[in-house]
């Protein structure tokens, strides 16, 4: 039977900022030495794939070169094969850094990860996962973002959930039945259901 050592799981809630950063170092232990990898991890929302901001592609080629993540995750990748797609750019910019990353994507979200991706597979629209090869571990990566709309934790802060806006509301909603029920409407709550599922039972 198959050993997973380290799931590190990325659900990414919306963000109405241009960048959400998490950078993150992990431990994966190595049980025949009693030693350890250190891992660095990255999350990036790109932000509608980066035409909000100008030059935002050559900014993110910075940014990874910079920081160098070992794996690094990003979401809010809308763009197809015609449409010039940003994690081309990305990987062929760290290439000609001499930095060397593998990728993969699904829907609107990917990773890059200095370690060998070895399998891919789709959980549902919101998430998929990756398993690389840390140094003969398998490591689990499920890069993910929800449904931005029905967003209802901005109700008790007065605010609208984007369904239809972000608009301040009349007064905050607290009724934790409607909370919840519009809540349901972005199947966040199924997602994370089905990602459960599967991870590894310990």
């Amino acid at each position: 039977m198959q050993k997973w050592l380290l799931t590190i799981i990325i659900a990414i809630l919306p963000v109405i900022t241009a960048c959400s950063k998490t950078d993150t170092e992990v431990s994966v232990p190595e049980e025949e030495t009693g030693k350890k990898t250190e891992i660095k991890f990255l999350q990036l929302n790109l932000w509608v794939e980066c035409t909000k901001v100008e030059h935002a592609p050559e900014y993110l080629i910075e940014q990874i070169a910079t920081l160098q993540p070992d794996i690094a995750t990003f979401c809010e990748l809308y763009k197809g094969p015609q449409d010039d797609p940003v994690m081309p750019k990305l990987m062929q910019g760290l290439k000609d850094k001499g930095l060397i990353y593998y990728d993969a994507r699904i829907d609107g979200r990917a990773v890059i990860s200095k370690y060998p991706i070895k399998e891919t597979e789709r959980i549902n629209k919101w998430m998929f996962k990756a398993i690389l090869d840390v140094n003969g571990k398998r490591v689990a990566v499920y890069p993910a973002h929800s449904e931005y709309r029905y967003y209802t934790c901005y109700y008790p802060r007065g605010y609208n959930d984007g369904s239809v806006n972000w608009d301040k509301l009349p007064a905050p909603i607290t009724d934790v039945n409607k909370i919840l029920a519009v809540c349901e409407e972005s199947d966040r709550i199924e997602s994370a259901q089905a990602l459960s599922t599967t991870l590894p039972k310990s």
